[in-house]
């Protein structure tokens, strides 16, 4: 038995195409997905090396980008890393003289 490993055009196996899974390998079309999303305010707050209470009024007040799975203020968060870091560089920064 031969088993293929076929490229689309944008390099990536089986049709895995936009970096939130990838091929398990075994032929069987099976994707397993993998995230590099920080999962939770403690998980944001430690990534920023910040406390959590500074994390969540950042959101409220600075705009940092988290995502809520379902509306409401109390529901589970998470954030990706790439988008805090570009969150990050485009806030001014503060000098002191």
């Amino acid at each position: 038995m031969q088993q293929l490993n076929m490229k689309g055009n944008d390099g990536n196996v089986n049709g895995s195409s936009n970096g939130n899974g990838s091929s398990n390998g075994n032929g069987d079309g099976k994707i397993e997905l993998r995230s590099d999303a920080l999962q939770s305010w403690k998980e944001i707050a430690a990534y920023l090396k910040r406390g959590v209470r500074t994390a969540q009024r950042w959101e409220r007040c600075a705009g940092l980008p988290v995502r809520r799975p379902r509306a409401g203020d109390r529901s589970p968060v998470f954030a990706f890393p790439s988008e805090i870091d570009e969150w990050m560089h485009s806030r001014p920064t503060r000098t002191f003289n």
